[in-house]
């Protein structure tokens, strides 16, 4: 297996101290480790996410419905 670690650095523009263009903080040089993981048994999609958006939208459906006949009358 091949080294799965890299340097990396970041750069911030801060408005409020005058930053623009190419003045810039720059960050100290960090080594960044990625190791992969395997994927689970059922592949690597997981299905939370999905779940989560769908039922936030069924619940903001029940709330516009419930909230419809109180502003018409």
């Amino acid at each position: 297996m091949t080294d799965t670690w890299t340097d990396v650095a970041f750069a911030v523009w801060d408005g409020a101290a005058e930053e623009r263009d190419g003045m810039k903080s720059v960050a100290n040089f960090i080594a960044l480790d990625i190791e992969p993981e395997p994927l689970g048994p059922r592949g690597g999609f997981p299905r939370w996410p999905l779940l989560a958006v769908l039922g936030a939208w069924v619940l903001l459906a029940a709330f516009v419905a419930i909230d419809l006949p109180r502003a018409r009358g």
